[in-house]
């Protein structure tokens, strides 16, 4: 059954209000978690502020298709070590290293107080001015040369820029962040190692069987759920504009038709699927974009059905702490 069809401000405005909706199923005791489920043609374009949100909300939110890794701990250790190996040594970046570093040989062997003497403005661009700066500084370490001896050879790696990138991954890192570095290697030239960890995606760890779903619509479709919210029905957006291959136009197929080319065909049929097989189904859809222009509407949007929701408007269910100050300015006031 086809329900309400929000007209919101922009793509954050609909993922606020996506689990507003949720948190009223649950709270009203209308739905349980693993019946519930929000899902768009192509997620990318919310991933962020729904992770975000979700996990401000403390709402049980499975991602179906991953997370970013970069949204990781161990992702964040990846890209520190990479900003390293492709731009090269600095105090700054050592530091923001060895501080989003997970458990590793490398790091436990490393003196807590490594850095204690070590003047924050002093670049340290190279493993000589690294050597000199820490026997200057040796005195004021409880350990002596320790920090000298972990630290140095490490630096020496990093000084091989990101040819001496799968060595340096081995030296430093070990586990789920190994694991995650070697497949950015894999994907792609070394040199390229920023694009391919903005590209993996990991499992988030939760269960979808008591959890609220969150994906594209293929998977939505494949395990439909009773409540189900689509997000992003605007035009080129849902269903998506199909593109002709530039490397093998139409005229040369002939007949043959490439899975790119039927991208609008299977949206309005995941569209179709989810709609029928659930028990309550609302739609949302942005007015601007994530960068402000303006959108239309899908052809599969029902006008006739479409509320405007206001950015600023009082929720009628908050989907957090802070969304329900922001909903009563008294309760914010009185907050120290």
């Amino acid at each position: 059954m086809l329900g309400s069809a929000d007209l919101c401000a922009d793509p954050r405005n609909e993922v606020r209000e996506a689990l507003r909706w949720a948190r009223a199923l649950e709270a009203g005791g209308t739905a349980s978690p693993h019946e519930i489920a929000i899902s768009a043609a192509s997620p990318a374009a919310w991933d962020d502020a729904l992770l975000v949100l979700s996990r401000e909300a403390g709402l049980p939110v499975h991602f179906t298709h991953g997370i970013p890794a970069l949204a990781t701990r161990e992702g964040q250790a990846c890209a520190a070590l990479a900003n390293i190996l492709l731009r090269g040594l600095s105090q700054e970046r050592v530091r923001l290293l060895f501080a989003r570093l997970p458990r590793s040989p490398a790091k436990e062997n490393l003196p807590s107080d490594w850095a204690k003497g070590l003047r924050r403005s002093a670049a340290l661009t190279s493993p000589e001015h690294w050597r000199h700066a820490l026997e200057q500084t040796r005195a004021e370490r409880a350990n002596g040369d320790l920090a000298e001896r972990a630290l140095l050879p490490i630096l020496e790696g990093f000084a091989g820029g990101i040819a001496s990138a799968d060595m340096v991954g081995r030296l430093l890192l070990k586990g789920p962040a190994l694991t995650l570095w070697r497949d950015a290697l894999r994907m792609a030239p070394p040199h390229a190692i920023e694009l391919s960890l903005q590209a993996l995606r990991v499992a988030d760890g939760r269960e979808p069987g008591n959890s609220i779903a969150w994906g594209p619509a293929r998977h939505v479709a494949a395990a439909p759920r009773a409540y189900v919210r689509l997000i992003g029905l605007d035009a080129n957006a849902w269903p998506r504009r199909s593109n002709e291959n530039p490397l093998l136009p139409q005229h040369l197929l002939g007949k043959l038709r490439l899975p790119s080319a039927e991208a609008a065909e299977g949206d309005q049929m995941m569209h179709d699927i989810i709609v029928d097989q659930s028990t309550s189904c609302t739609l949302s859809r942005a007015y601007r974009s994530a960068t402000g222009s303006l959108q239309a509407a899908s052809t599969l949007w029902p006008k006739e059905r479409e509320c405007v929701v206001g950015r600023s408007a009082i929720p009628a269910h908050a989907f957090s702490e802070s969304d329900r100050l922001y909903a009563r300015p008294p309760d914010a006031g009185k907050d120290p």
